[in-house]
């Protein structure tokens, strides 16, 4: 995964990148093309696969307005292929959002973009170990959850939500929550005891394949 943020106000100048040159010029291309047209807007989000030359990609890109200085960006995800970005569309959604609050200063929040996004499900592997089986068990079932930690702001904690709201299918099918505080209803509450590291929960078959297929 790569990323551009162009500055709309300015002609669609960089204002910062991850990729290499070609790419930079088959999008930013793309995206002149698209203002040129009449009524024309990048208001809202959008995946378009690109074949240009020898470049195949798929492109995610959305308009933002910095409120303070009324100028206009567009932040672009960029991945090799055609396939990659669409399963991700909602997250990515919810990313720029967090992005538009730091449009003055978008560098520090951009370059900690893996760290945040990719690398938290290795940290959450290496940290659950034996364990991960029955976490991803919990995050799948329909059980609220809560969180039990001496540090409540600690990266591991913030992974492990992050971690369970990825894996989780409550917008499909149930009302799971995450809590860090205790739940109302106790018997139907799952505990991460991030202190003494115990996740008092069983897996399932799928879940424990899964776990010896992708981790071990």
């Amino acid at each position: 995964m790569s990323f551009i943020l162009f500055s709309a106000t300015n002609n669609l100048s960089v204002v910062y990148k991850q990729c290499d040159v070609k790419t930079i010029e088959v999008v930013k291309n793309y995206l002149q093309n698209i203002l040129a047209k009449s009524n024309s807007s990048l208001a809202s989000s959008h995946i378009q696969v690109l074949n240009q030359d020898d470049v195949s990609l798929t492109l995610y890109y959305r308009s933002l307005k910095d409120a303070d200085s009324d100028c206009t960006y567009v932040v672009c995800f960029i991945c090799e292929g055609t396939t990659l970005l669409s399963p991700f569309y909602h997250e990515l959604d919810k990313y720029t959002d967090k992005l538009g609050n730091f449009l003055s200063d978008p560098e520090p929040i951009l370059k900690a973009w893996y760290f945040n996004v990719i690398e938290y499900v290795l940290r959450v592997v290496d940290y659950f170990k034996n364990d991960l089986s029955p976490l991803l068990y919990i995050a799948l079932s329909r059980n609220n959850i809560e969180i039990l930690a001496s540090n409540r702001e600690s990266q591991i904690v913030k992974d492990t939500v992050l971690f369970i709201s990825c894996c989780s299918l409550k917008e499909l099918m149930y009302n799971t929550e995450v809590v860090l505080t205790p739940c109302s209803d106790p018997e139907d509450t799952v505990m991460i005891d991030f202190d003494n590291k115990i996740v008092n929960y069983e897996s399932n078959l799928f879940c424990s394949k899964w776990y010896q297929r992708r981790v071990r």
